[in-house]
């Protein structure tokens, strides 16, 4: 039963990016709960391969956690008018 959950949860983070959805960050949170899921099933199983796969899984999920969910709360984006000037190239005309 922890394998099925483990895949539902995968599968349905790679459809929350895969559609762009606005909760596209969620993906890694499932992602996250899923690498939970196979490292204890592979623990319990002994597929060690299949444990070391999702620890870096993990990692790249917490990556993800951070990247698309935390720092934006944490760190708002600046105004769309700043970020309109950084697509200004150093003579100051707009990027192409």
């Amino acid at each position: 039963m922890l394998e099925i959950v483990a895949a539902i949860l995968g599968v349905t983070g790679t459809l929350l990016l895969a559609i762009k959805s606005p909760y596209a960050g969620w993906a890694f949170v499932a992602y996250l709960i899923s690498n939970v899921g196979w490292i204890a099933f592979g623990s319990v199983h002994g597929h060690w391969a299949l444990v070391g796969q999702h620890v870096v899984f993990g990692v790249t999920s917490l990556i993800g956690i951070w990247v698309w969910i935390i720092k934006p709360c944490w760190f708002p984006s600046k105004s769309l008018a700043t970020q309109a000037d950084a697509g200004a190239n150093v003579n100051g005309s707009a990027a192409s």
